[in-house]
């Protein structure tokens, strides 16, 4: 018994390490392969706008607007990240793992 609380603390002080409570600022990073392609403060974001990136064969869509931003479209075959929606506040990243794409919450 006394194994279980200790495991349940370190899970506990491991997630708190990682983020625990941390509340995303309302910079959004697009990533590729690694690079900032671009960070994007969505509380000033005022009109709707369409980013495409490109890589070779891959394409994606991402839709940013007033708050929000998610990928629309993709030429890969999952479609995993499309899927995906909007980015969320207490959220993961929206990934596209095929084209190494991800749209995530600035540190």
């Amino acid at each position: 018994m006394k194994h279980k609380g200790l495991l349940s603390l370190g899970c506990a002080a491991a997630l708190c390490l990682s983020g625990c409570g941390a509340v995303p600022s309302g910079i959004v990073e697009i990533v590729q392969d690694g690079r900032v392609l671009r960070r994007v403060d969505l509380a000033a974001v005022t009109k709707e706008e369409t980013m495409t990136v490109r890589s070779g064969e891959s394409v994606n869509t991402i839709r940013i607007a007033p708050g929000e931003i998610r990928m629309v479209s993709a030429n890969c075959p999952d479609q995993i990240c499309v899927r995906a929606g909007r980015l969320e506040k207490d959220g993961l990243p929206i990934v596209c793992l095929p084209h190494r794409l991800v749209i995530q919450w600035a540190e």
